[in-house]
Formats: structure tokens, C-alpha cells, sequence
């Protein structure tokens, strides 16, 4: 971890100051009319790297599909989620076991436990259907 201000007890090493590299681009040689080569090797090379061939709208198409994919994938784990806790539910009669009675206060709070989780999981349901609402 890298501070200024260690926290009592961290061990902490100051850094040697470590010196930039900087790397300048290659100039591309064009043969164009009109620009000679003294003039082509003063001006500033703009490469953005490989990224730059493909335009920003493909990129971002790529990336909002992915996103998609994820959400869409998300969403179904989310909806077993959701129908396997309505079977358990069973329309507000939760079918107890034999170790906990319907009366017996362990029973009362799996009760709770489970309208809970059915809540959380309708909220997740929501939001997942949002967040894919909102991609493009």
C-alpha cells in the first residue's frame, strides 16, 4: 500500500522515485504532393494505438452487448431464485417440517426469513429489469 500517512502498526518503506520513460510514437512516411519529407518528419504523429480502428459506436455496441448477455443471464438465475421461494411460500402457507411446527417460534421466524428473501428477491427482479431497460 502506498501512503503518506501509515496508520499505526503498518510497516511502511519509503519508494525511490522511480524515473518516467516516455515512449514517443512512429511516424508514418507519406509520400503526398505538396508536403515535403522535412515537413512530414516535424509534424505530431496522433496514434491512438489498435483501438483506434475500430470506431467508438462498435465498441460500445460490443460492450453493451456483453452487458446485456450478463444482465439477461443474471436475471434467469434470478427468476428461479424468485419461483423456487414461491413453492416454498405456497401462497402464504409455508408448509413447516417436523422439526418446526407451524406454531413453534423457530417456525415464525423461517416465515419471516422467507417473506424477506421474497421481497429482496422481487427488488433484484426490478432492478435487473431496469438496468436491461436502460441498455441500448
Amino acid at each position: 500500500m502506498f501512503t503518506n500517512q501509515p496508520q499505526p502498526g503498518q510497516v511502511c518503506e519509503p519508494m525511490s522515485a522511480v524515473a518516467s520513460t516516455v515512449v514517443e510514437g512512429t511516424r508514418a512516411l507519406s509520400s503526398s504532393a505538396g508536403v515535403s519529407s522535412s515537413a512530414a518528419r516535424d509534424r505530431p504523429v496522433s496514434s491512438a494505438g489498435p483501438s483506434a480502428a475500430a470506431p467508438p459506436s462498435v465498441a460500445n455496441s460490443a460492450s453493451a452487448q456483453q452487458a446485456r448477455m450478463l444482465l439477461k443471464a443474471e436475471l434467469r438465475e434470478q427468476e428461479e431464485r424468485w419461483q423456487q421461494l414461491q413453492r416454498q411460500w405456497n401462497q402464504g402457507q409455508p408448509i413447516g417440517s417436523p422439526q418446526q411446527p407451524p406454531g413453534s417460534a423457530a417456525y415464525q421466524e423461517w416465515v419471516a426469513s422467507l417473506r424477506e428473501q421474497l421481497h429482496r428477491a422481487q427488488a433484484d427482479l426490478a432492478a435487473l429489469r431496469r438496468e436491461l431497460a436502460r441498455l441500448p
